[in-house]
């Protein structure tokens, strides 16, 4: 059970930044909108700045300003809408992301930067050898994970890199930012055709979801070094990669 001081802290200053910002979630100079849905401890993390910092670092790092970007895991739209705001006005956004009952909330987040920017976001699940996955959404409403049989409550249609990618123009160059919960490790290991037109990969690698964390990270980097890219750069389970 929580800890009431820790609760009441957490809403006394989630209460205070919202009479402060006008009812409105304001991360690293944006404004964002937050369903008051989601969890608590998340919406806490937003106000105070705590929200994905590795990966917020490493995208001001790295990030390409000028090429599009291909945003895996949407979530919120909060990496979202820094991601439209940090790359160039007419560079194409294309962000992915499973749960339907956060897409729109995703897209409000993602286009708010720059309205009239190309950004597109799409709902669906990046998976191969399948038309769609199943998954089941926890209490807290932007949280799902892949469900076992029979156990889904949401299903989501299924995207491989290669069919986003269609939707630049021929032979472009991308860039990637990638938080799909391990989905990554079979993205990289099959669609490495289109991989080999990637510039920077910005992955978020979960690997403490598996056995052996250090074997699995080791085939990931494998694989990329087989389509050119290399690591350059990491915080935390947040890696980057860049073509040599």
């Amino acid at each position: 059970m929580p800890n009431p001081l820790t609760v009441l802290r957490k809403n006394l200053a989630i209460g205070w930044h919202l009479r402060s910002h006008g009812g409105e979630f304001l991360h690293r100079g944006l404004r964002l909108q937050i369903p008051q849905s989601v969890k608590r401890d998340v919406r806490h993390m937003i106000v105070s700045e705590d929200y994905e910092n590795e990966e917020f670092e490493l995208i001001s790092k790295w990030l390409p300003k000028d090429l599009p970007v291909i945003e895996f895991g949407g979530c919120l739209g909060v990496v979202s809408a820094h991601l439209r705001r940090s790359i160039s006005p007419e560079a194409q956004l294309i962000v992915v992301e499973a749960n339907p009952h956060i897409v729109d909330v995703c897209e409000a987040n993602a286009r708010r930067p720059a309205t009239d920017s190309p950004t597109e976001v799409i709902c669906g699940a990046i998976a191969y050898g399948v038309e769609e996955v199943s998954f089941q959404l926890r209490r807290n409403l932007h949280v799902s994970r892949i469900a076992s049989e029979g156990e889904g409550n949401f299903v989501a249609p299924a995207f491989t890199l290669s069919k986003i990618v269609e939707r630049l123009p021929p032979q472009a160059s991308f860039a990637l930012v990638c938080d799909i919960e391990g989905g990554e490790y079979e993205m990289m290991a099959v669609d490495k055709t289109v991989l080999e037109r990637c510039d920077t990969a910005i992955i978020e690698t979960h690997a403490q979801n598996f056995d052996d964390p250090e074997a699995k990270t080791k085939f990931l980097l494998s694989d990329a070094e087989s389509v050119g890219l290399s690591q350059v750069d990491q915080i935390g389970d947040v890696i980057v990669l860049r073509r040599k």
